[in-house]
């Protein structure tokens, strides 16, 4: 089965305004600003992220020719009297970047190909009567054209598509392994900044924006909040990265102070009710101090449909070249989380009470607290480790993690809800530990990163290691193995009990 996928209108709407805008910016004079100064990439293992551009990607700048600035050598007929003088010209002004207001255009492709071998943590065919499909083998050709016009100061223009082949060997309710295979391309992130001053800078588009230090994410981060414990704890330098419709503004005065302001202009869909629905905006400042080695922000966010508004703050200090510790933190109203609760239902021999999950605290009044608290150290060879925690007052118990286990007996067709995208960080207090190094053994060419995480509440615990090695200039190949043990409804249940991926990335 093939089906060719263009995500939205607003894919179509967002390219007509970027070529409308690369017109008129052709045009203009740009004045001293980086556009990406107050960009944070979306990647933060330190390992080599899929939207950096090749090494090589030098050989593919289109530029158009250089004004003359440069100053003429001297003549030695200079100092000799004259008859008739004439005064020097003006001096032509130089900007701090040659060559500032030249468009150049950057062109690259990224080939990932990948085979994964997966083990569910439960069989969902057997549990759904949709015959839903449930993967065992997977792979995958995915390919990333990156496309980057801008003068070095204030036009940027980025867009990188994603086109991708899946096959996936499968199993139905006849538990017959069936063969699927989709073609799909998107816009996976298509922006446009504008930096019309030193200080300012404006970005629309499909894009990323994070903050903060946490492998398990942001909570104060409102619009890309970390709430699928599988994409947190198995995301690698591999990984898709999530974009949403956005319309960025960053202000800065100074290396001290910066705002950022963001907002959706097309609202996330969702798979169940959400606390907070429709579109998102947040209000950042963020002041920073020994040259931004230590900084401290607050956020102020909401949504359209909201009944009160979000809170965040976020702190990191950094102690010396060593060690630096942080706080991320979250004030909401209510729980969208999924929990267990006793229901009576009507059966042809009476009613009978049973363990059901329920959005029981969707209207509760009551105020949920997250917050993720963190140390990293920086080894002399470069390796980091760190250790973090993150409390979420929001989270399943001990208690309510047994009552899950009951369902699991009892209603077992319920057991897919407990997995579902957007519920999966259900702990209520949880330690992770992670370790990652870069360009060490033969030929400084070896990277890898382990993490584990560990709830306080039970016995379970989750793991990924993945590690890359660069086989020549241009490609690397990967391996990614990760899972769970302990109980199979535990506060560490992922989709995937057990999980092997190997692949190889080539950029041209």
């Amino acid at each position: 089965m093939a089906v060719f996928l263009l995500k939205s209108k607003a894919d179509r709407k967002i390219s007509l305004i970027l070529l409308a805008g690369l017109f008129f910016f052709c045009s203009a004079k740009a004045t001293e600003i980086d556009p990406f100064a107050s960009e944070v990439p979306p990647e933060k293992f330190g390992m080599p992220s899929s939207s950096v551009p090749p090494k090589d990607a030098s050989k593919l700048l289109l530029k158009t020719a250089k004004p003359a600035t440069g100053k003429k050598k001297a003549d030695k007929s200079a100092n000799k009297p004259t008859k008739k003088s004439t005064p020097p010209p003006p001096p032509t002004p130089q900007l701090a970047r040659p060559g500032g207001d030249e468009f150049r255009l950057t062109i690259g492709l990224e080939s990932v190909l990948s085979a994964a071998y997966v083990k569910s943590a439960v069989d969902f065919a057997e549990l759904t009567s949709d015959q839903k499909m449930l993967p065992h083998l997977v792979f995958s050709e995915q390919l990333y054209p990156n496309l980057k016009l801008s003068n070095g100061r204030s036009f940027l223009l980025n867009a990188r598509p994603r086109i991708s082949l899946l096959t996936q060997r499968a199993k139905k309710t006849n538990t017959r392994d069936q063969i699927e295979s989709r073609f799909s391309a998107e816009f996976s992130e298509i922006y446009t900044t504008l930096s019309p001053t030193a200080n300012l800078s404006i970005s629309a588009g499909k894009q990323n924006f994070q903050w903060g230090m946490g492998d398990m994410g942001s909570p104060s981060n409102w619009i890309f909040r970390p709430s699928k414990l599988a994409e947190s704890l198995l995301s690698t330098p591999q990984s898709a990265v999530e974009t949403r419709d956005l319309v960025r503004l960053n202000w800065s005065s100074g290396q001290f102070f910066n705002l950022v302001t963001m907002a959706e202009y097309e609202a996330q869909p969702q798979s169940m009710p959400k606390l907070y629905s429709g579109r998102r905006m947040l209000v950042k400042p963020e002041f920073s101090w020994n040259n931004g080695a230590s900084f401290i922000g607050f956020v102020l966010a909401g949504a359209e449909k909201q009944r009160f508004p979000f809170f965040g703050e976020y702190l990191s200090y950094n102690f010396n070249d060593a060690l630096t510790a942080y706080i991320d933190a979250a004030q909401l109203k209510g729980s969208d989380m999924l929990r267990p609760v006793s229901a009576t239902v009507p059966t042809q021999f009476g009613e009978m009470k049973v363990m059901v999950f329920d959005q029981n605290e969707l209207q509760d009044d009551s105020i949920n607290h997250e917050i993720l608290l963190g140390l990293r150290y920086t080894f002399e060879n470069g390796a980091e480790l760190k250790i973090e925690n993150l409390y979420k007052s929001s989270g399943l118990s001990a208690a309510e993690v047994d009552k899950v286990q009951i369902i699991e007996k009892t209603t077992p067709m319920l057991l897919p809800y407990y997995f579902e995208p957007g519920v999966e960080y259900r702990s209520q207090d949880v330690l992770l530990f992670a370790f990652r190094r870069n360009g060490f053994g033969p030929k400084k060419k070896l990277s890898i990163l382990l993490r584990y995480l560990k709830p306080i509440a039970d016995s379970s615990g989750a793991a990924l290691m993945y590690s890359e090695s660069a086989v020549s200039d241009n490609g690397l190949v990967f391996l990614g193995v990760g899972g769970y043990h302990g109980a199979t409804l535990s506060q560490s249940s992922l989709p995937q009990r057990f999980a092997l991926t190997l692949g190889y990335k080539y950029v041209w």
